[in-house]
């Protein structure tokens, strides 16, 4: 299956955002969830774990919970949501920790997201705003 899955984790009234490297990726300076393409023979929802982890070294306690899809490139990207119960924080061992230069957690409102963030990502998280 082509395609990229992507995890957004909302911790209370917030969601971890990492900001791309400049160069060597889609996207570069932009802020976003993790993600990446899906590989062949694996699902969405197992693309969105390993990301996850790849990215940021977290692993879930739980099911991710899917949340909404959109064309990518002649593509469908799938995203999910992780509840978190607590503050997670993204480990400095993580294997592809390099495509990101920063990360942080944002309140989960439209004017406290950072810039640029891609127009698809913004709406995936404001589907979370309750």
């Amino acid at each position: 299956m082509n395609g990229f899955a992507g995890v957004i984790i909302k911790y209370k009234n917030s969601i971890l955002l990492g900001k791309r490297r400049e160069s060597g990726c889609d996207y570069p300076g932009y802020w976003s969830i993790p993600a990446g393409m899906i590989e062949k023979g694996e699902s969405p929802f197992a693309a969105a774990e390993r990301e996850l982890f790849e990215e940021t070294g977290i692993k879930i306690k739980r099911p991710l919970e899917y949340l909404w899809q959109f064309k990518e490139k002649g593509n469908i990207f799938y995203i999910y949501t992780y509840k978190a119960d607590s503050l997670l924080t993204v480990s400095d061992d993580a294997k592809d920790r390099y495509e990101h230069t920063e990360w942080g957690y944002f309140r989960l409102e439209k004017n406290s997201l950072p810039q640029p963030i891609s127009e698809e990502i913004k709406e995936a998280i404001l589907k979370l705003e309750t």
